[in-house]
Formats: structure tokens, sequence, C-alpha cells
């Protein structure tokens, strides 16, 4: 169930199978509560890291990041709900 948007997204490219398999994985050992907690986290970390990004890339008049990988981000969000959701 949570690995389900990262592998649509990789029929179009956008991510690899590495995230597809570590929400699998953190899907079957946390339970569906806690891994949709863990992919909230993972979106607010992830939104505010591109946001910086792109305020900073701004500043400095230089092109945005085209991709930068997700694993850290999802991790950043399933470790937490691993404890304390």
């Amino acid at each position: 169930m949570g690995a389900t948007p990262f592998y649509i997204g990789s029929g179009f490219g956008k991510n690899g199978a590495g995230d597809i398999t570590l929400c699998a994985a953190a899907g079957f050992v946390l339970g569906a509560s806690r891994t949709f907690a863990g992919l909230m986290l993972f979106a607010v970390l992830y939104g505010l890291y591109v946001l910086g990004n792109a305020l900073i890339a701004q500043l400095r008049h230089r092109p945005s990041m085209r991709s930068c990988p997700l694993v850290p981000f999802l991790a950043a969000g399933f470790i937490p709900a691993y404890f304390f959701a």
C-alpha cells in the first residue's frame, strides 16, 4: 500500500526500484497507520528540501537540481514513525 505511489512513479521514470523496495519493506514492518505517518513525514521533509533548494538556486541565479535520492528522506520519515507513531 505504501509503495504504490512510488511504483506508479517508477513507470514514468521518476524514481528507482530502491524506493519501492524500501517503502514495501517499511510498510510490511510498520503496518498501515505507521507507514502513512512515515510517508507524511517524508512528504514534509522532502517538500522543505525542494523549496529550500529552489530558493537558494534562485538567489544564486542558477538552475535548481533536477533530481535527488529519495531514500534519505524516506528513512527520515520511517524511523521516527517506527519509534513514535
